[in-house]
């Protein structure tokens, strides 16, 4: 195995172990949960949302489709993207380039150096040139403030670089700190995203400690939606399909099953809360099924000289909640949100 190591690669790498994750990219999944089906290229996630700027539901909508020689990305696809979005916070995204080692990229990953992982990542990074995700008034501009459509690649091109070729561009620019580094270039609207500061903070440490891929889609999804209350509900579906990736082809016993383990894995590690089956999934009546979550209290330490006050996330869609807020009149929204839930008719006064 050759190591394209840097000295400094370890020191660097210790100050991004809180990191960021972009918005857009934990509220809906941008890869499959499951092993890669050559004949398939397309997957959709879909869901309807409440926007009070607009005082009116949005139905949004991500297709995303692979090319035909890499197909379609999978979690550890997803894992790359999400170590790509940490390299370029501690440049304080500061550029669309991003330069970086291969070993450090696998070593933020927690992935072990070796020769299969370093082509592992080549392959990730190129399979991503070549994915198309269409966001159909579902991705987030934080600048305009609204929900708005885009189509893009994530990355717009690469250039990786073993050891060998590294050692001959240090050879010929001996004072260029870049020179021989591997590099990806975003695409110009993701960037724009990350510039406009549509980012929260992640512990990007318990992110990598999770063993499961449905255990790290979950945390980051309710990561995201815990801002605006520790205690979320969802309707068990799209909950599952939807933000999470798992296949829709289960009925909701089967969704259960599959969710299972990973939330016990979040719960033995101190992100949500434990609670009985009876109260994490119930149905008010047949066919309705909902999911419930409450953050843990104990949270995990906050890194040297970081702000204590929280990022505000974006004002965009309020949380599928079903029991309203505390002293304070309910929305006509909400009311007809718990009527739906119970099969109850509301006439408006």
């Amino acid at each position: 195995m050759i190591s394209d190591k840097d000295e400094r690669d370890d020191e660097e790498l210790q100050s991004i172990i809180y990191g960021r994750d972009e918005m857009n990219l934990a509220e809906f999944p941008i890869a499959m949960l499951g092993k890669r089906k050559p004949d398939q290229k397309t997957i959709i996630f879909a869901d309807t949302v409440y926007d009070e700027a607009i005082k009116r539901p949005v139905a949004r909508t991500l297709t995303i489709t692979a090319s035909d020689l890499y197909g379609l990305p999978t979690s550890l696809d997803e894992e790359v993207i999400l170590g790509a979005v940490q390299l370029s916070s501690r440049n304080g995204f500061d550029s669309r380039e991003l330069r970086f080692t291969r070993y450090e990229f696998l070593k933020l990953l927690n992935w072990t150096i070796n020769d299969v992982n370093y082509k592992r990542l080549e392959e990730s990074l190129n399979r991503w040139t070549g994915i198309t995700l269409k966001y159909d008034k579902a991705w987030w501009d934080k600048t305009a403030q609204s929900w708005v459509s885009e189509t893009f690649h994530i990355i717009e091109n690469i250039s990786i670089y073993d050891n060998e070729t590294k050692q001959a561009f240090l050879a010929r620019f001996p004072h260029d700190p870049s020179a021989g580094l591997s590099r990806i270039v975003w695409n110009e609207i993701i960037f724009k995203s990350f510039h406009a500061g549509n980012i929260k903070r992640l512990d990007f440490d318990f992110y990598t400690s999770l063993e499961t891929a449905i255990a790290k889609r979950i945390f980051r999804f309710l990561d995201k939606r815990f801002y605006r209350s520790k205690c979320l509900e969802f309707e068990l579906r799209s909950f599952a399909t939807n933000h999470i990736g798992v296949s829709d082809a289960y009925d909701s016993t089967n969704l259960k099953i599959k969710l299972r383990p990973a939330i016990q894995e979040l719960e033995k590690k101190g992100f949500i809360v434990p609670v009985a089956e009876s109260q994490r999934f119930y149905s008010p009546r047949r066919g309705k099924h909902y999911i419930r979550f409450e953050r843990a209290t104990a949270t995990s330490p906050t890194p040297p000289h970081a702000s204590t006050a929280p990022e505000k996330e974006s004002s965009e869609s309020v949380p599928l909640r079903i029991v309203p807020r505390p002293n304070r009149k309910p929305t006509k929204e909400e009311l007809e949100i718990m009527c739906d839930k119970f099969n109850l008719r509301w006439r408006p006064s």
